[in-house]
């Protein structure tokens, strides 16, 4: 996800908002707009050390939310020293990250956050969605397993067990799920298309604005599928998108999936012997 850092204003109006759900989720703080430094100070420290959220409230964690006012906080004082930094890139993401998991809602966020927290929200379901499949591809075959020779041990034999067939199997759906979004892309790519051509027909008064911003999506549509496409061709999938493939050979894969086992109560009970928990 490319991350813009916002303008001074704009983080003043999101911590406006984080300091205006502190009291309508937790009964800290007041129903105001302008907090001095000692109010801040105040306020954090109550939400720091763990606070009941009211009924119906939309963001549940106050231990989440005063790590959210630390992270505008220090952003601020960033922009304030003019630092614009990698780090501040990754402070932002964070801050997304953070806001995507407190909050059921984003009701009152700032306008300009909506997107992007939106964007947060899409990538995290999509890294889920990869993971459980994949995890499904290592139980269907310890379960396979199991009905040919019994059960195992601990759940370090049975990952050494089928580990080899498991890595097989993850690269074999690493390919599909790279082909799945190349063709995401060309749809992507055909629909934007589609929208620039239907409003050079009509002659829209928007036509003097959005063909602009629609040729910029093409224009990255299309980048982004000349990499999927080259990686995939390559056989570059997973130095090229790293952080998009995870389970990998490379990163003790056999460790992830057993601790992955252990914490499956029912597949571990079908699958390794009573007497060991390791």
């Amino acid at each position: 996800m490319n991350v813009d850092i916002p303008g001074k204003e704009e983080l003043n109006q999101l911590e406006q908002h984080l300091y205006a759900q502190a009291f309508y989720c937790f009964g800290v703080g007041a129903d105001q707009e302008i907090y001095t430094e000692i109010e801040k100070r105040e306020t954090l420290e109550k939400l720091s050390k763990g606070v009941q959220a009211v009924k119906y409230a939309i963001c549940t964690n106050s231990i989440l939310l005063a790590e959210m006012m630390n992270t505008v906080h220090q952003l601020q004082e960033d922009i304030d020293n003019t630092i614009h930094s990698d780090q501040n890139v990754e402070r932002l993401k964070l801050l997304f990250n953070q806001y995507s998991d407190a909050f059921s809602e984003l009701y009152g966020l700032p306008s300009v956050f909506i997107e992007r927290v939106k964007g947060t929200k899409g990538i995290n379901k999509r890294k889920s969605n990869y993971l459980n499949r994949k995890y499904k591809i290592f139980y269907d075959i310890l379960r396979q397993e199991v009905e040919v020779q019994g059960k195992f041990k601990n759940a370090k034999q049975a990952v050494e067990h089928v580990i080899d067939e498991v890595e097989l199997a993850f690269k074999e759906f690493d390919y599909h799920y790279a082909s799945e979004r190349i063709n995401e892309i060309k749809k992507k790519i055909e629909g934007e298309e589609q929208a620039l051509e239907r409003l050079k027909v009509s002659k829209s008064p928007a036509f003097a604005i959005r063909p602009k911003s629609t040729k910029k999506r093409i224009e990255k549509l299309k980048i982004d599928l000349a990499k999927w496409s080259e990686a995939l061709r390559k056989d570059e999938l997973y130095s090229e998108f790293s952080g998009i493939f995870l389970l990998k050979p490379i990163n003790f894969l056999d460790k992830i999936l057993a601790r992955n086992l252990r914490k499956q109560e029912m597949l571990y009970a079908q699958v390794v012997e009573k007497t060991s928990k390791t």
